[in-house]
């Protein structure tokens, strides 16, 4: 019973007993071998991944339609010699889309017409003229016979019908001078060709390209000025720099594939070079 008490008596002396006191601060652990170092492993830093460059979009290729200006020629040769052979030049207005295919294939359509025959020009305008001189003329001598003193209200009265039928020659002279450019055709073609961009550019870029397939021409003979038509190969090439657009082109019509003016077998060749806009 005894020691239970002083066992007991001697763990409250322990908590009551004053806590230790450092004159020169707590002390600090020392470790002769350095610090100590956990077991466990770091969690790794987490890293930042590098900044990707953003890739440019690639070119899609569009449909493009270019109307160009150039000049054309157009010859015939007598596969048996004779008079059949001629070389007319001449302008040429063309307009023609192409249609994508792929990157670098394609396929156009083109509509050219060719105007060679200048002498047709200045004959239609001539007519027009001589039709608008002779109309004046007329207004001018029936001013002076409907204004004579006899029968003066009669006459001026048939002046003012006069005065109205005299305004459709001034309006056919005008006519003439509206058809004169449709006069100086040669031909009209229609050209279907398969296209190839020989580099893959951009919109802004320089591509040459090829092209060839089938030309569809209907004309008017230089020589006969008979309605005729032949299809043949067509052969181009060229070069697209931004919104400019320079070719050159070529088709022919051999014997049997075209109609002929006289009672001869001959080779019909067009050409043209032209400078277009693409829109």
């Amino acid at each position: 019973m005894v020691a239970l008490v002083c066992s007991v008596l001697d763990a409250q002396a322990e908590d009551l007993a004053p806590a230790p006191v450092y004159p020169y601060g707590p002390v600090v652990p020392v470790y002769p071998y350095g610090p100590v170092v956990s077991a466990e492993p770091l969690a790794p830093v987490p890293v930042a991944p590098p900044p990707q460059r953003e890739r440019a979009p690639a070119y899609s290729r569009t449909t493009l339609t270019t109307l160009g200006l150039g000049a054309t020629v157009f010859a015939e040769r007598s596969t048996t010699g004779g008079p059949a052979n001629l070389w007319r030049p001449g302008v040429s207005l063309e307009l023609t889309t192409r249609f994508p295919v792929g990157q670098r294939a394609g396929f156009a359509m083109r509509l050219a017409w060719g105007m060679t025959e200048f002498q047709r020009f200045t004959e239609v305008t001539g007519t027009g003229y001589r039709l608008g001189a002779w109309t004046t003329r007329a207004y001018k001598d029936v001013s002076c016979w409907a204004t004579k003193s006899d029968w003066q209200p009669f006459r001026a009265m048939g002046g003012m019908y006069a005065f109205a039928a005299l305004v459709f020659p001034y309006l056919a002279a005008g006519g003439f001078y509206l058809v004169a450019p449709l006069a100086m055709t040669t031909y009209v073609k229609l050209d279907a060709t398969g296209t190839l961009d020989l580099v893959e550019g951009d919109e802004h870029g320089l591509v040459p390209y090829l092209e060839g397939g089938l030309g569809f021409v209907g004309y008017l003979h230089p020589t006969s000025a008979l309605p005729l038509a032949g299809v043949g190969p067509t052969l181009g090439a060229g070069v697209r720099a931004g919104r400019l657009d320079a070719s050159l082109k070529g088709t022919w019509l051999p014997p049997y594939l075209h109609g002929e003016a006289l009672d001869l077998r001959t080779n019909v060749m067009l050409g043209s070079v032209a400078v277009g806009v693409v829109f």
